[in-house]
């Protein structure tokens, strides 16, 4: 009440998600036509959403749910949030690359806050509704008993998602910062193997 309202596009093109850095503007997954999603709202009014959360649960999941009929298991407190996506992702940008503050070489600050904004832009790629391969096309009727098989799914997040980044982190750190001690380290130690599964995990899933 009395607040302002904001745009949010679906279907979006994906050079237009990345160009939007702020989170929850917009979405790669396409709408339904109005009936469908009138349906969803109706019915979800009358038997509600589960119970509200800021993280995995909150109104923006609704809307995307409503409008795309697409459902994301909710095992970790990311959830299809965008906007909350993308403070997770600010947060685990940051956390990879504590050094980038330390380096003197105004060029090499520089490449790190773009290697920053780069893994920014792949972890709200990946958490998004449009994007993430585990999102389910559900009828608003199998709602209820989805969410309680949602647990089942936690092996399949925890084995995809994370390692998925971390190797992302690897890859791009490696390649980027190539006279980098990690770097440096890394290859004096033999363990260029690290970067050969890194990119075999990358490819194949």
């Amino acid at each position: 009440k009395g607040g302002e309202l904001y745009r949010y596009e679906y279907g979006v093109e994906l050079d237009f998600f990345i160009a939007k850095s702020r989170g929850g503007t917009g979405t790669l997954a396409s709408s339904h036509p109005p009936e469908f999603v009138l349906h969803r709202a109706y019915f979800l009014l009358e038997n509600g959403f589960g119970a509200y959360n800021l993280f995995h649960n909150n109104c923006e999941d609704f809307a995307i749910y409503c409008k795309t009929g697409l459902l994301v298991p909710s095992i970790i407190s990311l959830g299809r949030s965008g906007q909350i996506s993308s403070i997770f992702a600010a947060i685990c940008a940051i956390i990879s690359f504590p050094y980038s503050l330390l380096l003197t070489d105004i060029s090499n600050f520089v490449r790190g806050l773009a290697v920053g904004y780069v893994l920014y832009s792949i972890w709200r790629l990946f958490s998004d509704t449009g994007y993430r391969r585990d999102a389910q096309r559900l009828r608003v009727q199998e709602l209820a008993a989805f969410e309680r098989f949602i647990s089942l799914m936690f092996r399949q997040l925890l084995f995809t998602l994370v390692p998925k980044f971390i190797c992302y982190t690897i890859l791009v750190s490696t390649f980027w910062f190539p006279q980098h001690p990690w770097a440096i380290r890394t290859k004096n130690c033999h363990l260029d193997w690290i970067i050969t599964v890194a990119c075999m995990w990358v490819v194949s899933f």
